[in-house]
């Protein structure tokens, strides 16, 4: 599905989740969340990367997305989904 860039068009999600061993990100447009797919990306991480600390693999997720994907989101705003939790309990220590 091409990206719609008018000023009226629909928002922009970019939801990335990572594990021990890669990544999988999608860039979606659409009013929800889980709607419209516009494209997928997947990554292995380094054999170094993958002793990261749960926080610094979702933070990692979420920077190699944008990266991947910054042709589609260069100057539009969107949001940014993940599974948190990991994040969450490392800013509450």
């Amino acid at each position: 599905v091409p990206m719609k860039y008018k000023h009226n068009a629909l928002p922009i999600w970019l939801v990335s989740d990572g594990c021990g061993f890669g990544m999988a990100t999608v860039a979606i447009q659409g009013e929800h969340w889980n709607k419209s797919v516009v494209c997928i990306f997947f990554a292995n991480f380094l054999s170094a990367q993958q002793n990261y600390p749960i926080h610094k693999i979702e933070i990692l997720s979420g920077v190699k997305s944008i990266m991947r994907h910054c042709d589609i989101l260069q100057g539009v705003h969107f949001t940014w989904v993940t599974d948190n939790k990991g994040l969450i309990h490392f800013f509450q220590q």
